[in-house]
């Protein structure tokens, strides 16, 4: 019963972080319903562990990443060179996340608790499909006419709430398969369809990217099983790119010049003056270029998890604010070990799902589940080349759920 309780209150407090309702009704902040949601998970598998016997985490790989992130970032606290301010509040953002993908290897033991996992996200998530929506037809803009993020959950600005949207699509695509009413699936579908309107009304060039990934990966899985529905979502796309706002269609299609600029830099005629797009790429290729030289002089533990940027702001003028580069991200606050951690937890996803997904061939719930956590993987990894959160819940969540299915898969 302790386990069951402790499960529960692990996928409530999964609700409360995904959507983060005392954001928008204030009587429910100081009653910290999230922070009452763990604790009491944590307690009640703690009591459950010492009833059954058995150890109170399991040390699977995520699990083992999860540690290391918390270690190193707790030494970069106190000794990284940039580091002036030791309040352990600078490590909130990381140590919770990590907390909550050590619970969850811990927690799912059987299939159908990951299967619960992935519901329970797939659930939460259709709050931000509602708000972008809703936002959309508002006309709720972040600058210029692009969609701004839901200012709730675990986005606040476009570029953060495309990268959630897909990297989330591979989940609806699951449920949707597997749920037992078609009309839930097609509910689903829907979601998922409504994720491709969301992410061009964001303007977020990267998170096109990333939907390109990801539906290149939905095409070569569904093809040879499900050609007609990939005909039809091709169709609905088609359907759908004309009805989003010109301004954010021109700026999706305004990748190939912000990409050269974030490659080689400004334009070789200097009399030209850069669009806004080109100059926020040449302003993503200087952060990127001082913060991987901030690294190398830095190697051992970066500038610090929350540093005082004064103090290499002359030298690396580009590395004040927060890259969006995740890997860099995770580099600059905990040097090469932070990156090494982060590429690690990515391979985590991606290396077991893709090899719990080859090795089911005849249980298509088990090889489904672990091909839409190898898929996330995929997506995330190219996403995050973009991305300013390293450290996010969602992705940890991913490695928990894979970690966890591998090593029921050994058990089995």
């Amino acid at each position: 019963m302790f386990s069951l309780w402790s499960f529960r209150f692990v996928l409530w407090y999964i609700c409360i972080l995904w959507v983060q309702p005392q954001m928008r009704f204030n009587f429910l902040v100081p009653l910290r319903i999230a922070n009452t949601a763990f604790i009491i998970a944590v307690v009640l598998h703690g009591i459950a562990a010492m009833q059954e016997g058995r150890p109170l985490i399991r040390w699977g790989a995520a699990t083992k990443v999860g540690a290391s992130i918390v270690i190193l970032a707790f030494i970069s606290l106190y000794t990284a060179p940039f580091q002036t301010s030791h309040s352990l509040n600078s490590l909130e953002t990381i140590w919770k996340p990590v907390v909550l993908m050590i619970m969850l290897e811990a927690m799912v033991t059987s299939v159908q608790r990951a299967w619960a996992v992935m519901a329970t996200v797939s659930i939460a998530t259709l709050w931000w499909m509602k708000a972008g929506f809703r936002l959309a037809t508002a006309g709720e803009s972040f600058r210029g006419e692009r969609l701004m993020g839901p200012a709730v959950g675990l986005m606040d600005d476009p570029n953060a709430f495309a990268y959630m949207v897909v990297i989330i699509v591979p989940l609806y695509m699951f449920m949707a398969k597997y749920t037992t009413n078609k009309w839930v699936g097609r509910g689903y579908l829907l979601m998922a369809l409504l994720s491709v309107y969301i992410v061009i009304e964001t303007g977020s060039r990267s998170g096109f990217v990333a939907m390109l990934v990801m539906g290149l990966l939905l095409i070569i899985h569904y093809w040879k099983r499900r050609k007609k529905s990939i005909i039809f979502v091709s169709v609905a796309v088609a359907l759908i790119f004309p009805f989003t706002t010109e301004s954010n269609r021109q700026r999706v299609l305004s990748l190939a010049d912000s990409f050269q600029t974030f490659v080689y830099g400004e334009p070789e005629d200097p009399n030209r003056a850069l669009t806004q797009d080109e100059q926020s790429s040449l302003e993503r290729r200087l952060k990127n270029r001082d913060t991987w030289s901030l690294i190398k002089a830095y190697p051992a533990l970066g500038a610090g998890v929350s540093p005082n940027q004064a103090l290499h702001a002359r030298e690396y003028p580009y590395a004040r604010g927060i890259v969006h580069c995740e890997i860099l991200r995770a580099g600059y606050q905990m040097g090469m070990g932070g990156m090494l951690l982060y590429a690690s937890m990515l391979a985590t996803i991606i290396y077991f799902g893709w090899k719990v997904y080859k090795a089911h061939s005849t249980w298509p719930e088990m090889r489904e589940m672990a091909w839409t956590l190898f898929a996330a993987g995929v997506t995330v990894s190219v996403a995050g080349f973009f991305g300013s959160s390293p450290w996010n819940p969602m992705t940890m969540t991913f490695c928990a759920l894979a970690s966890s299915l591998s090593v029921m898969q050994k058990q089995q």
